[in-house]
């Protein structure tokens, strides 16, 4: 038996997204949801998750260290001077850097902050992925690997 997982990012961003992505979970479209943990609309996100008594749909976190604030506290190496992240351009040229324990120790940090905020929200989280792809960079790989095996 073949199953197809079609999954939707970005739940949290904004509840206009969050209304499409329900909207193609009641239709039968979507099966599996990322949730971005410090997105602006993560409350509008998680009221919908647990309106839904589906059980066809698996939640995951979607994690993030480009945009917006962190979960976490205190981090030098990820943020910029505004105490959020710094964008997209700038954390990938950042994230590809290599063996800055540092770097990887704050990432390792917000990574488990951000799934165990979902988690702490009564969402059963069943997969990762990284927004904006950055979870395949070099500085992120082995602290998301290390955040799967043990959440």
């Amino acid at each position: 038996m073949k199953r197809l997982i079609v999954n939707a990012d970005d739940l949290g961003v904004g509840e206009s997204r969050n209304a499409g992505i329900f909207d193609a979970i009641e239709a039968g479209s979507v099966t599996s949801v990322s949730i971005l943990p410090n997105g602006p609309a993560l409350e509008d996100a998680l009221r919908g998750i647990h309106a839904l008594h589906l059980k066809n749909v698996s939640f995951g976190v979607h994690f993030n260290i480009s945009e917006g604030k962190p979960i976490a506290s205190a981090a030098r190496c990820i943020l910029g001077p505004d105490g959020c992240f710094r964008g997209k351009r700038r954390a990938q040229s950042l994230l590809l850097c290599r063996e800055n324990s540092e770097l990887e120790k704050e990432i390792r940090k917000e990574l488990s902050a951000q799934i165990m905020l979902i988690r702490d929200a009564g969402v059963q989280v069943d997969h990762l992925d990284g927004h904006q792809h950055v979870h395949i960079l070099p500085a992120v790989v082995r602290a998301a690997a290390e955040a799967a095996k043990m959440h």
